[in-house]
């Protein structure tokens, strides 16, 4: 038995008085109507109506359970409307799980931006680095980089980010003598990408030259802010996007080395559940980001 269907057919038997005028408003045949009674009743073990030939009387048990499921259903047809209005307007929470180089050096810096323009809408920002999170927690969209295997997700292309290597000045000095980066194995090494947390593996190429740098014994750190922040403090060779980077070299605390060699560029990428679904608040976010995405260079280098 569909229970809200039943206590639809009881509603309007009980506030038209009747199963034929009942039928004729919900538009069922009055058989089915009769049944959708007779189900309810048998399955709540009481006698809702007093049915005799000319009339049908509520009974004392019935109207009880008439004002109750009147307010039941004001309540549900409330929240669906409600529901209803959050997705198509540009109002509610977002709650987006970002990189934390994205959050501070891209979306921050515009946030004030997006707040003028849309002051019913909530921006909650989180930083992770794992695909399971959108899954496991109420995340309306992810921004990641690096490759994706989910395919459960929509993605979207935001941008490529580029990394070069950078160090302490005095390091960076006695590396500018080596001809090639693979002699970087033997110096102290920092990375705070996941994939490098039980062993670095760097692919940096030129031209059509390729070299791959390996270590077991680099400092891991899982924020690419704190890494950089670490190997201005005078420790190794750390990875790095022009934007994070830039402020460092700029006080003369960080210096790029083999600036001729690239690592391999990172895609950075929108996710979320369902295109099918998706509210105009989170719609209107992912556009206002791709825009602002737009005013970067981001193959920009020191």
């Amino acid at each position: 038995m569909d229970k809200l269907r039943a206590m639809q057919a009881f509603i309007s038997v009980a506030e038209t008085g009747s199963f034929s005028a009942a039928a004729l408003k919900l538009n069922l045949p009055k058989a089915r109507v009769s049944q959708r009674i007779n189900d309810l009743e048998s399955e709540l073990g009481i006698r809702l109506f007093e049915r005799t030939t000319r009339a049908v009387k509520i009974t004392h048990a019935g109207q009880e359970y008439f004002e109750e499921c009147t307010a039941l259903l004001r309540n549900i047809e409330r929240v669906e409307q409600n529901l209803k209005l959050e997705q198509y307007s540009f109002s509610g929470r977002i709650t987006v799980d970002v990189l934390s180089p994205i959050a501070r050096w891209i979306i921050l810096p515009h946030l004030h931006d997006f707040n003028s323009k849309y002051p019913e809408i909530q921006i909650s920002l989180r930083s992770n680095d794992s695909i399971a999170k959108i899954h496991q927690e109420s995340i309306d969209l992810a921004i990641r980089g690096g490759n994706l295997e989910d395919s459960s997700l929509i993605a979207r292309p935001l941008c490529h980010i580029p990394f070069q290597l950078y160090a302490p000045p005095e390091l960076a000095s006695s590396l500018s003598q080596a001809p090639c980066p693979s002699s970087l194995q033997d110096e102290k090494l920092i990375s705070w990408m996941a994939n490098d947390e039980k062993e670095l593996v760097w692919h940096l190429q030129k031209a059509k030259e390729h070299t791959v740098v390996r270590s077991r014994k680099h400092q891991f750190i899982n924020d690419q802010d704190l890494a950089l922040a670490y190997c201005a403090s005078g420790y190794g060779v750390c990875p790095g996007m022009y934007l994070a980077a830039d402020a460092y070299v700029k006080k003369g605390m960080l210096t790029p080395v083999f600036k001729t060699w690239s690592l391999a560029e990172k895609n950075v990428t929108i996710l979320y559940p369902s295109k099918k679904h998706l509210p105009k608040r989170v719609e209107c976010f992912i556009s206002w980001l791709v825009e602002i995405v737009k005013q970067y260079d981001f193959d920009a280098r020191h």
